[in-house]
């Protein structure tokens, strides 16, 4: 089995500070603010401060692996 991170959601802000955050303890979700529509929603930690292959250089993963 393969330990690639290519093709992954990557966070550049830690699930670690994010759960900080989170709108009741034990669930994994919490409000946001889209500041370009003017809105608040309740969204999860996996969907925010994240970007498919955030530290992906030239299709490899070693940036993200050392990391880890």
């Amino acid at each position: 089995m393969s330990n690639s991170t290519t093709g992954t959601n990557q966070h550049y802000v830690p699930k670690t500070l994010l759960r900080g955050f989170l709108a009741e303890a034990g669930a994994e979700q919490f409000f946001a603010f889209d500041k370009q529509n003017r809105r608040s929603f309740q969204t999860t930690i996996r969907n925010v401060a994240a970007e498919r292959d955030f530290y992906t250089l030239d299709g490899s993963d070693a940036l993200d692996q050392v990391m880890n």
